[in-house]
C-alpha cells in the first residue's frame, strides 16, 4: 500500500485536517486516493448509530465514494482511548474488521490513514499506534501544534518513532490555534525547526473556515 500514516504528538493538534490536506496534494497531482480513519471515539450517537464527526470531515472534503463504514470502521461513544472505550462499553477493537476494510482500499492510488491521538495511545492492552504504524508499514507524517510544550512534545514523539524504526516522512507545524498575541505560538515554530532531527515539511497556517477550497489553496505549503 502507498501513502503516509498522519499521527500526531497529542490529541487536537489537527490531525483531521492535515490528513485531508496530504489527501488533497495527492489528488491534485492525478491520484485516485483514499483516506481512511480507522478508529474514532467521541462519536455522536444518531438514531441507534455513531457518528464519527472525523471520519465525515474525511468524506465530505475528499468527497470519497466510500461508505462511511469503510473510512471509519471502529466507532466508540466514549471520548476516550480506544482500549478504555472498548473497556466502558464491552466492546473490543476488532482489528480484523480494520485491516478487511484497509485491504479493500488496494485499488486507490494512494491511502492517507489517520491515527487516534499520538503514538503510544493503546488500542487494545498489547496494541498500540505505533503497532499499527509498523504493520502498515506507511511513512509516517507527525502533526504538532505550535503551542506551549509543543516543543518537548514534538521531540519525544520523534524519538519514539526512532525507538520503534518507524520511517518518517516528515514533521507538520500546525497552528490549531490562533497564534495572535500568544508568545509560545509565535515562537515555538523556528525553536523546532532548529531542533527537530526530521524535516518540517509543511508550516499550516491557522485556518478560520475549514472548506475545501481553503484547504487545496494551502496544499503549495506541503513538501511532499
Amino acid at each position: 500500500m502507498r501513502g503516509f500514516f498522519v499521527t500526531a504528538t497529542d490529541t487536537g493538534v489537527g490531525k483531521t485536517v492535515v490528513t485531508a490536506l496530504v489527501a488533497l496534494a495527492l489528488q491534485q497531482r492525478g491520484l485516485r486516493v483514499a483516506a481512511m480513519k480507522p478508529i474514532e471515539t467521541g462519536c455522536t450517537p444518531v438514531d441507534g448509530d455513531l457518528v464519527p464527526e472525523d471520519g465525515l470531515f474525511l468524506k465530505t472534503i475528499l468527497d470519497l465514494d466510500l461508505a462511511i463504514d469503510s473510512i471509519t470502521p471502529v466507532r466508540y461513544a466514549p471520548p476516550l482511548a480506544p482500549l478504555v472505550a472498548a473497556m466502558m462499553t464491552g466492546k473490543e477493537v476488532d482489528l480484523d474488521l480494520i485491516r478487511r476494510c484497509l485491504d479493500a482500499l488496494n485499488g486507490f492510488d494512494a491511502v492517507v490513514v489517520e491515527g487516534i491521538g499520538g503514538l503510544m495511545v493503546p488500542i487494545t492492552q498489547d496494541y498500540f499506534v505505533c503497532d499499527m504504524i509498523k504493520e502498515l508499514a506507511l511513512p509516517v507524517i507527525l502533526v504538532t501544534s505550535a503551542g506551549l510544550g509543543s516543543i518537548n512534545h514534538t521531540l519525544l514523539s520523534i524519538e519514539s518513532l526512532r525507538s520503534h524504526r518507524i520511517t518518517t516522512a516528515g514533521l507538520i507545524i500546525n497552528h490549531n490555534v490562533c497564534p495572535d498575541g500568544k508568545l509560545a505560538n509565535t515562537t515555538n515554530p523556528d525553536i523546532i525547526k532548529k531542533l527537530s532531527p526530521i524535516d518540517v515539511i509543511a508550516t499550516v497556517p491557522f485556518i478560520k473556515n475549514i472548506a475545501r477550497a481553503t484547504l487545496e489553496a494551502l496544499t503549495t505549503v506541503l513538501r511532499l
